[in-house]
């Protein structure tokens, strides 16, 4: 048999093993939110900055309601900042919220 045909069955019988086995593979690899670990998920934040009649505001946890509501307005801020906090920008402790509201705050 020459070197090029064994070469292609070669490479054949990989693309053949790799179509069947994959869809398998994929399914035992692909983790839901359910399948998480408790450490593995997204912890839910302490804070959430949110927009609130123009300016931003910090609500706690998810919450839509402002807990305090800052002097910086949302003009002040970029376009792309200014969607991330119309989305709810998420902060997870107080060392984060201190350095968000020194950032964006001067």
């Amino acid at each position: 048999m020459k070197k090029t045909t064994f070469c292609a069955i070669l490479v054949g019988l990989v693309l053949v093993s790799l179509a069947a086995f994959a869809p398998m593979y994929l399914q035992n690899t692909v983790n839901t939110t359910s399948d998480l670990t408790e450490e593995q998920q997204i912890p839910e934040p302490m804070y959430t900055i949110r927009v609130y009649n123009n300016m931003l505001a910090v609500c706690r946890g998810t919450s839509t309601t402002p807990w305090q509501v800052t002097d910086i307005h949302i003009s002040s801020l970029r376009e792309y900042d200014q969607k991330l906090m119309e989305q709810g920008f998420p902060l997870y402790s107080q060392k984060d919220l201190t350095m968000f509201l020194e950032d964006y705050g001067s």
